[in-house]
Formats: C-alpha cells, structure tokens, sequence
C-alpha cells in the first residue's frame, strides 16, 4: 500500500512524503532520498518496489521547501529546473527533513518486536554532479547507499 503523508521537521517545516508498507510484517525501514527531479514516478517505483520486498519505505519531498509537489521527467529542461530548484534550498535544510524522516521509520517501524533491523537504512541518489544530500556522519544511524549499488538484499544481510 502506499500513500502520501506529512513530515515535520525539527524547524518546524512541513513536508509530504511517499510512503509505501509491505503486505505483511515489516522487515526494516528505509527512506529513499530523491535525486534533483523530485519524488517523481522513478522514485515512487523504488519504493514500492522495496515495499514488495518487506520494507516500509519513506520518500521526503525535500524539495517542498521551494515548490510543493515538485516532481519532473528526465530531459535536459527537467535537469536544469530540478538544479534551479536544489540551488533554493540550503544542504542544512535538506538534511533537517531526512533526518524528519528516518525519525518517522525509527518511532513507526523499528520499535515493532518481528523487525530484525536494527536500524533504518537510507538510499540516497545524487542531486547532480555529485552532490548528495547527506554524507557520512549527518544522520545519525543511517547507512548510506548508491541506489545504484545497493539492495534491500544487500542492505538486510
């Protein structure tokens, strides 16, 4: 199942995210972090597709600090709003609003006794050139992964 929610942030900032659950009992929680083209269609499919595989899956539109709602295509136009969009938004914030969401999947997901996880796991994807929305040490108890490079699979082990 999947539906849209809202996330606070510690600033008090509000924020829609896609959240997709499994059928049956969770095996963990992950937060996906979007790329510069928004909690867009692509973004959506990865999480249910970890939904499919047992995770609870929490996509942040961290982006609704500029444009509510923003989501885009691939071409070279939606690439250059997608970047126009990030350069609005300060790394701090965006990174107030992943750690808003891994805070949802730690009191929603990880306090439930068959969850094996022992932490919620989060997938980031790059926001152009390189530039990712959290590094090593910027929230706390997250393992961060190219999703690119990186499975559920490989994430649970």
């Amino acid at each position: 199942m999947a539906e849209t929610i809202t996330l606070k942030s510690e600033d008090g900032h509000t924020l829609s995210a896609y959240r997709a659950t499994p059928t049956g009992a969770p095996r963990g929680g992950l937060v996906i972090v979007q790329e510069i083209f928004g909690v867009n269609s692509h973004i959506k499919k990865v999480s249910d597709g970890f939904a499919a595989d047992g995770y609870v899956a929490l996509a942040p539109a961290i982006f609704d600090r500029a444009e509510r709602g923003f989501s885009s295509g691939y071409r070279p136009e939606d690439i250059e709003r997608g970047r126009g969009v990030r350069g609005k938004i300060p790394l701090d914030d965006m990174v107030k609003d992943v750690r808003a969401a891994v805070r949802a999947l730690e009191g929603e997901v990880m306090a439930q006794p068959e969850v094996r996880q022992q932490r919620v796991e989060l997938l980031r994807q790059s926001l152009g050139k390189g530039e990712y929305v959290v590094s090593d040490g910027q929230v706390a108890d997250a393992i961060l992964a190219d999703l690119t490079n990186g499975s559920a699979g490989q994430l649970a082990g």
